[in-house]
């Protein structure tokens, strides 16, 4: 193999001494001052082509970081939109979880907020579901989850950085046989917790559920004014 590179960069010099050189005839004779002249030319050609200057590598650089700051702000907001919608169908199969669990289980099936952890502080009150939700069958009628006596039919945790509001109810969604939710109908607005107005109102999503037990998801661009300021 070195030998093989060797002849290859021989042949290549050669082509490169003809190409300066230009002989006349179809017979070419070098001398050694012709060759190291030759051969001082093509290393100063090398040095004026290889690599760049200062300025071109600082403007380079600014380029580049403005196209940096452009793809990261687009994707920020696709972040957003993503994060929001996965959470809005989550949502959305985690209320049709718990009206067939209760039309199986006939009736006492509790769809209840997670409280704030050390992972998501976004569930403070009653209406603000930011942390996740879980399901689990109310065997002693009291409302709640006691997990330590309850199944637990479904765990639902929220990775945060969501605003999830319920427009009024309480801490929890009791279904019975029928499916038919108890009280308030649900109905939930998301968003990102600490995005900007804009990208906010752009990823928005509003989760509704009728009194048939339909549930429709929907473009939210404003805030609802049952939520509560945060």
């Amino acid at each position: 193999m070195q030998e093989i590179a060797l002849l290859d960069g021989i042949f290549t010099l050669k082509a490169f001494v003809m190409q300066q050189l230009q002989p006349t005839s179809s017979v070419l004779v070098i001398t050694p001052a012709q060759l190291y002249r030759a051969c001082l030319r093509a290393q100063r050609q090398g040095r004026v082509h290889s690599g760049f200057t200062l300025v071109e590598l600082l403007v380079a650089s600014a380029i580049l970081a403005l196209l940096m700051a452009l793809a990261a702000a687009n994707f920020s907001a696709l972040f957003h939109i993503w994060r929001v919608r996965q959470t809005t169908e989550t949502l959305i199969a985690s209320l049709y979880l718990a009206r067939s669990e209760a039309i199986r289980l006939g009736g006492q099936v509790l769809i209840e907020k997670l409280p704030n952890n050390d992972h998501c502080n976004s569930a403070s009150g009653n209406q603000e579901w930011g942390c996740g939700w879980q399901i689990c069958h109310d065997e002693n009628k009291n409302g709640k989850c006691d997990l330590s006596t309850e199944p637990l039919l479904h765990h639902a945790p929220v990775p945060g950085k969501l605003r999830i509001c319920r427009r009024g109810g309480t801490a929890s969604i009791a279904f019975d046989r029928w499916g038919k939710a108890s009280g308030a109908f649900p109905s939930f607005n998301l968003r990102p917790l600490y995005a900007s107005t804009n990208a906010s109102e752009r990823s928005a999503r509003a989760v509704r559920m009728s009194s048939g037990g339909r549930i429709r998801s929907a473009n939210s661009q404003k805030e609802d004014t049952s939520c509560p300021e945060l």
